[in-house]
């Protein structure tokens, strides 16, 4: 064993994903996201080749530990899920990046971010903010 098989499984992606996620694989699935009255969602845009998706995951997971406003965590692999990411991009207005976290309240996007800018914290205040406005 070398020096840096134990690295191998955090710069692979970290391939397990939380049980709460939603893996949306098509257009329906995503679709009702951006429906009046649905709710609030996290999309949550990764790619395993990435480094920075690692840890930003981590943040958004880091959150769903938390008692949380969010009804619906959606993770698209964006390079096994290419259709998906790019509707997404299509219906929310929002550029592709990845990572990328998108938070949707009631079919409206309120708030978005990429790369080093997904942490939890900040996730946790903008829910704060958003739900003193509805």
């Amino acid at each position: 064993m070398s020096f840096f098989d134990g690295f191998s499984g955090l710069f692979s992606g970290g391939t397990e994903l939380d049980e709460r996620w939603n893996i949306p694989t098509v257009e329906d699935n995503l679709l009702q996201l951006f429906d009046e009255g649905s709710g609030t969602h996290l999309i949550y845009k990764h790619s395993y080749a990435c480094g920075i998706c690692v840890f930003t995951k981590q943040q958004v997971e880091a959150l769903m530990q938390q008692k949380s406003k969010i009804e619906g965590w959606h993770f698209v692999d964006v390079r096994k899920n290419r259709n998906a990411s790019n509707f997404i991009a299509g219906k929310s207005g929002v550029r592709h990046e990845s990572p990328q976290a998108i938070l949707i309240q009631n079919g409206k996007v309120v708030w978005h971010a990429s790369h080093t800018a997904i942490k939890a914290e900040t996730i946790k205040n903008v829910l704060d903010e958003s739900s003193e406005i509805i």
